[in-house]
């Protein structure tokens, strides 16, 4: 599995977000980075660690705000790295963009492999 972070490290906030087609669908917003069992590589085995039940509630509540995604959901963004993005769309609901989605990130800004916005997660 490649690493997560590494894709994620060139995203800068306030980059510009393209779909494949090349149509901007909005803004970085927060680049939140894979979980420390992942970055040090290791196995299925060995349980993410997991800041206090406190902490979790507190890194919640900072990058989800009222956002209405469901806890598992949460929980996947959370262990695998995710950027949230500002929809470009008038009254677009921000949404997270999943590392397996993003194609590439240039300087011109970060790159998905889906169609369009309405494919990523709607906050």
């Amino acid at each position: 599995m490649p690493n997560r972070n590494l894709m994620l490290s060139k995203v800068e906030e306030g980059m510009k977000v393209y779909d494949n087609e090349g149509s901007e669908v909005g803004k970085v917003e927060l680049v939140h980075f894979a979980e420390a069992s992942e970055m040090s590589g290791a196995g299925a085995a060995t349980a993410p660690s997991r800041p206090a039940e406190s902490g979790l509630m507190d890194i919640l509540s900072k990058v989800f705000g009222s956002d209405d995604l469901p806890e598992e959901l949460r929980e996947r963004l959370l262990m695998h790295g995710f950027i949230k993005m500002d929809s470009a769309r008038l009254f677009g609901a921000d949404r997270y963009i999943m590392t397996d989605q993003i194609s590439s990130v240039e300087e011109d800004g970060v790159h998905l492999k889906v169609a369009d916005s309405e494919a990523l997660l709607k906050g």
